[in-house]
C-alpha cells in the first residue's frame, strides 16, 4: 500500500501557517483595493498578488492566500453606508476584479490532485508510472 501524499511542512504548524496566509492574503487584497484607483496602486497590488501566488507552494497554502485576497476584494463589493462602493464600475475596477478571479483560479488549478502519482527521489517525471 502506498502512503497518502502530504504537503511538505504539513505538521503541527500547518493550520497556523494556512491561517496566517489567509490573513496575509486578506491584508494584501484590502491594501490593493484601497489603492487601486491610482495606476501605481493597481500595479503594485496585482504584483503583490501574483508574487504571493507564485512564491507559495501549490496546495493549501497558495489556496489560503488567494482565498484571503478574494475575500477582501469580495467584501469591498458590498455597498457602503454612504451608498457608494470601494470598487467602481470602470476599467480600473474591472481590472482589479478580473485579476482577483485570475489569482484565485490559478490557486485552484494548481491544487495537487487526489491520489495523483508523485515522483520519488531519483525518478524522472516520465518514469512515475513505470513498474520495475
Amino acid at each position: 500500500m502506498s502512503e497518502p501524499v502530504r504537503e511538505p511542512g504539513a505538521g503541527a504548524l500547518g493550520p497556523l501557517t494556512v491561517l496566517g496566509l489567509l490573513v496575509a492574503g486578506a491584508a494584501c487584497g484590502a491594501a490593493a483595493t484601497l489603492v487601486h484607483r491610482w495606476g501605481w496602486g493597481l500595479a503594485i497590488g496585482l504584483f503583490a498578488a501574483v508574487l504571493g501566488v507564485v512564491a507559495l507552494p501549490a496546495g493549501s497554502r497558495r489556496l489560503a492566500f488567494a482565498a484571503g485576497w478574494m475575500a477582501a476584494v469580495g467584501l469591498a463589493l458590498w455597498p457602503r453606508p454612504e451608498g457608494d462602493y470601494l470598487i467602481a464600475a470602470d476599467a480600473v475596477g474591472y481590472a482589479l476584479l478580473i485579476a482577483s478571479f485570475g489569482v484565485f483560479l490559478v490557486a485552484l488549478v494548481t491544487l495537487p490532485g487526489r491520489g495523483s502519482p508523485t515522483p520519488r527521489d531519483g525518478d524522472d517525471q516520465g518514469e512515475v508510472g513505470r513498474r520495475t
